[in-house]
């Protein structure tokens, strides 16, 4: 989709017909105190609708000429810098759109059209005014109110009196004689009655029940023979708990029973769900996860994320190893070799020696004496000692 201007009246942009009112388009900020001062300063010139983009395009034509930059660049061409001029405009960091200019024909459109809209509603405010008022419902009217409010297999017959001003005596009485509403709370006892009363065929399979200290539990038997992999337990105040395991799952299911349609959603949620592979150790803490169409692990995102960290570091620590014994190897091979270079120095300095030796023992005492008067003070001395 071409880019376009998002102020009022503006239509700069990649799909103006005319090559003259194409301007460059800048884009909002994606910093959100300088995103918010361009929304400030366009104030209400935004088209409609525009506000609620992401991408939001304002053109050069809305900011002033000190807004831009006009420094040229700087590039490098055979090893020196050279100052190259601008091809595209930039913005200032501080700049903000400032200039905008709405049409004087499309604003005194506008107006008419605001001015006939008022003229309009206070029409139809008047014709409303003038409507005559309901007449009270009939009594048959009033039957079908209540037989499509109220389901008559849910609710408490309804008795309908209407009373006459003189006849306000009978009234208060027959409102006392109505019998009140009264919420029945739902309990284990009433939990277990609905399921020994249900149909077998439509409960879910492969689940039992097992009458304990701490409530109502429910496990389930279809994943392995013989064994409890999954389980809900009903608390006396109608809480729900998941097991994984014979371990709590924080994964939420349900929170409160108010029927057996809950604990008969609860049941097929949990046995839809996978059980997470760390859960059999006691290690997960989530229990059961959705598993992805296309995902062939059988741990939940914590669990895989953790077993990537201890492979990761395995891995790391197996590599330090390697490496150390890689580097023990290395210096041996290194400190072999210095040794040898040192060899061949003291070798090469013993035969130096050697040779020089043999030339002054050759010299006689006086042409010695004179070569050693030559040298140095120090060195005088350090050959008389």
């Amino acid at each position: 989709m071409p880019a376009i201007c998002s102020i009022i009246n503006c239509s700069s942009g990649s799909d103006s017909g005319k090559r003259n009112d194409k301007k460059q388009l800048f884009k909002l900020p994606n910093d959100e105190e300088r995103r918010q001062n361009w929304l400030t300063a366009i104030g209400n010139s935004l088209k409609e609708g525009r506000s609620v983009r992401k991408n939001i395009y304002i053109c050069s034509h809305h900011f002033a000429v000190n807004c831009f930059l006009t420094e040229p660049t700087k590039i490098l061409k055979d090893g020196q810098e050279i100052d190259v001029p601008r091809k595209r405009m930039a913005l200032k960091k501080e700049s903000v759109p400032s200039i905008f200019k709405v049409d004087s024909i499309d604003a005194s459109q506008v107006q008419s059209d605001r001015s006939s809209n008022d003229m309009n509603v206070s029409a139809s405010a008047n014709q409303s005014s003038r409507k005559r008022k309901l007449s009270p419902l009939t009594l048959q009217d009033s039957n079908q109110v209540v037989n499509q409010t109220v389901p008559l297999g849910d609710a408490i017959p309804v008795k309908i009196i209407f009373c006459s001003p003189n006849n306000d005596r009978n009234c208060e009485k027959s409102v006392e004689e109505m019998p009140p509403t009264v919420i029945k709370n739902y309990s284990l006892q009433d939990l277990l009655n609905d399921w020994h009363s249900q149909d077998p065929g439509k409960l879910p399979l492969s689940w039992a029940i097992n009458n304990t200290r701490d409530g109502l539990l429910f496990f389930y038997m279809g994943d392995i023979e013989i064994s409890i992999t999954r389980s809900i337990l009903i608390k006396k105040d109608m809480s729900v708990e998941i097991k994984a395991y014979q371990v709590v799952a924080k994964i939420p299911v349900v929170e409160k029973i108010t029927c057996l349609e809950d604990l008969r959603e609860a049941m097929l949620k949990i046995v839809a769900l996978q059980i997470c592979e760390a859960a059999s150790r006691g290690a997960c803490k989530n229990g059961f996860f959705l598993k992805k169409p296309k995902s062939t692990s059988d741990r939940c995102r914590n669990c895989q994320i953790d077993h990537r960290r201890r492979t990761k570091n395995a891995r790391r620590r197996e590599r330090l190893l390697l490496n150390r014994k890689q580097n023990l190897k290395k210096n041996r091979r290194n400190i072999q070799r210095k040794y040898n270079r040192a060899i061949k120095k003291v070798e090469i300095i013993k035969r130096t020696i050697d040779g020089l030796m043999d030339r002054c023992s050759a010299i006689s005492e006086s042409s010695l004496e004179e070569i050693v008067k030559n040298l140095p003070p120090q060195m005088q001395e350090t050959i008389k000692i």
